[in-house]
């Protein structure tokens, strides 16, 4: 049975020695039609992992249909997605983002909480409303890297099983 690297953190077991770790800059997209509130929450994005010394490549996309252009829409480690947008809902591009079977992390950030349920029907990860602080920020970044270095240490032990 495989061992989240959490729970080998809490009991104390040493992790294995680079098993875990990404090889490569997490990938964030931001979806917001509003220009400072996107490049706001890319500062702090960029500060926050920046103090935890992981790097980060971070793309913003003014509403779906730019995100959908690109050619690695579903290639994003964390999708940071506003629910009102200018001629799209985000949750309408969360469902879309998840029948394609975008296999990341989304966390809406709105100006209201009454989506909440719907986003969590589309496997939201967090749900931030507006205007968050850095120390909000913060929490769910550090608990989507969590997330992530587990599915990355999960994936390892597959590939060890397998070549065995």
């Amino acid at each position: 049975m495989t061992r989240r690297i959490t729970d080998m953190r809490r009991s104390g077991e040493p992790l294995p020695a680079g098993m875990y770790r990404r090889k490569r800059p997490m990938r964030i997209a931001i979806v917001d039609d509003c220009a400072p509130d996107a490049k706001t929450l890319e500062d702090a994005i960029r500060s926050h992992l920046d103090k935890r010394g992981r790097t980060c490549e971070i793309c913003r996309f003014r509403g779906g249909d730019d995100l959908f252009e690109t050619t690695d829409a579903l290639a994003f480690d964390l999708v940071f997605l506003d629910v009102f947008l200018d001629g799209a809902n985000g949750i309408d591009i969360a469902e879309r983002l998840r029948r394609e079977n975008y296999p990341g992390l989304i966390i809406f950030t709105t100006v209201s909480s009454e989506h909440a349920v719907d986003g969590f029907r589309v496997r939201a990860f967090h749900y931030l409303t507006k205007p968050f602080t850095p120390n909000d920020i913060a929490a769910a970044l550090d608990e989507a890297v969590r997330d992530i270095l587990d599915q990355c240490y999960q994936q390892a032990v597959e590939v060890i099983k397998a070549s065995r």
